[in-house]
C-alpha cells in the first residue's frame, strides 16, 4: 500500500485478485463465503427484459452483491450485464435456469471471499 486513507468515501471498498504461487502463506482469513460471476445478454431490449432475469435470482434466493451494464458494442442500445452474487448450493440450476431467458451467458466461476485476519 502506497498511502492510506485518500478515499472521498469513508466506507469505499476496493477489489483485489490476487496471484501466487501454490502454497503462499497469508494473513487472511476466509470468511465461508463463495461470490460467482456471470456475463448475460438479453434475448431483446425491451421492458421487463432485465426484471425477468432478476426474478431467476430472486426466485433461487440468491443475493446479488454487483451489477454492472456495459454496451455490447454490436449495436446501439445493446447491453451486456455482469453480475456477482452469493454462490447458492444449486447453482447450477440457477444457470440453467438463467440460460432459459437469455441469449448468452458465460459463467466466469467463483471465488471464496476473504477478510484481514
Amino acid at each position: 500500500v502506497l498511502e492510506e486513507g485518500i478515499q472521498d468515501y469513508k466506507n469505499n471498498t476496493t477489489r483485489f485478485i490476487l496471484i501466487g504461487k501454490k502454497g503462499l502463506k497469508l494473513n487472511f482469513k476466509g470468511d465461508g463465503m463463495k461470490k460467482s460471476t456471470v456475463i448475460l445478454k438479453l434475448i431483446e431490449d425491451r421492458p421487463g427484459a432485465l426484471y425477468e432475469i432478476l426474478k431467476v435470482f430472486n426466485d433461487f434466493k440468491v443475493n446479488l452483491t454487483r451489477i454492472e451494464s456495459r454496451p455490447s458494442k454490436e449495436e446501439l442500445g445493446n447491453y451486456i450485464f455482469y453480475i456477482d452474487y452469493i454462490t447458492p448450493k444449486n447453482e447450477g440450476d440457477l444457470l440453467k435456469e438463467l440460460e432459459r431467458h437469455v441469449a448468452y451467458i458465460k459463467y466466469l466461476g467463483s471465488y471464496r471471499v476473504f477478510s484481514k485476519s
